[in-house]
């Protein structure tokens, strides 16, 4: 990569050599479970990281040129910001934080811009390794949220989740 690349550049040229477009994965995604449906989706063995993903919704016919994709992550996106995942008591099913901790961890942001942001946020996943748990991390500049794929016990997905967030450097306000 030259030197006087830009940002845009340098991610547009990582996707381009990260993600094989010749290959897709196709997930069945649910409406009323879209997080549920999703992540049984990318437990399965057939599942292709780095493979073009391709969103049918059960039930409904059409072809995904990429509405149905941008479609998913903005009903994920929001099916995750009003879940109960991230607040609570531990011990009910719940992550302790706030959304807007998860917030800030994805996006150094603690509340939505009243504009919004540039881009939605842009989620992929890395696979697991058997017996070793990297961390959920994130790219803040980006807006990119890496997950682990295959974990198949939600508890340690939760755990792994709450480390990430409470042990994650963020960024002070002023």
């Amino acid at each position: 990569m030259e030197s006087g690349s830009s940002v845009g550049e340098i991610l547009q040229k990582f996707g381009e050599t990260a993600v094989n477009t010749n290959e897709r994965t196709e997930l069945i995604i649910f409406r009323k479970k879209i997080l549920e449906s999703a992540f049984l989706e990318m437990a399965r063995p057939a599942f292709k990281l780095n493979a073009k993903i391709y969103i049918k919704f059960s039930g409904e016919i059409g072809q995904d040129y990429g509405g149905p994709r941008r479609e998913f992550f903005r009903l994920a996106m929001k099916e995750l910001a009003m879940s109960t995942m991230f607040e609570g008591k531990s011990g009910n099913g719940n992550i302790p934080v706030t959304f807007e901790e998860l917030l800030a961890f994805i996006t150094g942001a603690d509340k939505v811009p009243s504009c919004g942001f540039s881009k939605a946020i842009d989620i992929s996943f890395y696979p697991v390794e058997h017996g070793v748990y990297r961390l959920p991390h994130v790219s803040t500049c980006s807006l990119e949220l890496h997950l682990p794929r295959g974990i198949d016990d939600i508890k340690a997905f939760q755990e792994l989740m709450i480390r990430a967030l409470k042990e994650s450097m963020v960024f002070e306000k002023i």
